[in-house]
């Protein structure tokens, strides 16, 4: 005969209880497994705070430099208006909105 020792062996419906305990696991585990790869798709697919910081602040110092761009030219606009009314003889003393200019030139309230 064999050399298996009888009084050691655990009866067949235990262990069917346990391979259907294994299975029931395992499923669990696919479902659990499926969950978290749907989960990291969907956070692939959106960006990320920090991302989404970063593209903002990018957008923010485009709009910066824009608006720097702007004042530069309305500054050198400006001043030339202010040259074009000397040459031509007014009293740019006397003009108000050109003391108003140069006031918010300076960052001052006209």
């Amino acid at each position: 005969m064999s050399d298996i020792d009888r009084k050691k062996m655990i009866p067949l419906h235990v262990a069917d209880q346990a391979v259907a305990a294994c299975e029931a696991e395992i499923q669990k585990l696919r479902e659990e497994n499926a969950r978290l790869k749907a989960e990291v798709e969907r956070l692939k697919a959106e960006p990320d705070a920090l991302t989404a910081y970063l593209y903002a602040d990018t957008l923010r110092r485009d709009d910066i430099k824009t608006l720097q761009a702007h004042i530069e030219r309305l500054t050198k606009a400006g001043d030339a208006f202010v040259l074009l009314l000397e040459d031509e003889g007014y009293d740019i003393e006397s003009i108000h909105e050109v003391n108003g200019w140069n006031a918010a030139k300076e960052g001052k309230q006209p």
